[in-house]
């Protein structure tokens, strides 16, 4: 654990002190420096608080708001409105919203397993530092998988672009 507090997600704090003390595990077992590892727990905290920056309650909220105005737009159709258009465009934001909440969702439950993976092969190189392989390599297998796992979540956000709504004030997601 750091000396420092840090801000992760209640869901993916677990998983941040699991990557955090195969961290320390690696650097006890090749006798290191306490210090000489920081720079990886650094960079564990700035890749969980990455992930937990997005407020899928929020998502959800947004969701469940689009859900109910296309409700009411459904139910107050007056002559001469667009309302399908409307509704249409809702359901295009709210499947926008839909898709980012569960990419992040799932993409924390990949961190999550990410992080145990990196914790066993901290454990197991400790053990068995006979195997001919590094902490460098663990370290660098974790991070690699962690960083194209970012890398993805990314590129697939690229499609949704986060605005203003022309209908109230709220913010719209919308597939670009």
């Amino acid at each position: 654990m750091p000396d420092f507090e840090f801000k992760v997600s209640p869901e993916l704090t677990e998983a941040a002190e699991l990557a955090l003390s195969a961290c320390q595990i690696l650097g006890w077992a090749d006798a290191l420096v306490v210090d000489s590892v920081e720079p990886e727990k650094e960079a564990v905290i700035k890749l969980f608080t990455e992930f937990s920056d997005a407020d899928l309650a929020g998502l959800q909220t947004m969701i469940d708001d689009l859900a109910e105005t296309t409700v009411v737009f459904r139910r107050s159709r007056e002559p001469g409105a667009d309302v399908d258009a409307l509704i249409r465009e809702l359901g295009e934001l709210r499947a926008g919203v839909e898709a980012t909440h569960r990419l992040i969702s799932e993409a924390r439950t990949d961190l999550t397993g990410l992080a145990r993976s990196f914790h066993a092969d901290a454990v197991r190189y400790c053990m068995t530092k006979a195997s001919g392989d590094s902490a460098t390599t663990v370290f660098r297998s974790f991070f690699d998988q962690a960083l194209s796992l970012r890398k993805a979540v990314r590129k697939a956000a690229e499609g949704v672009v986060i605005g203003q709504s022309a209908i109230g004030n709220g913010p719209i997601v919308r597939s670009a």
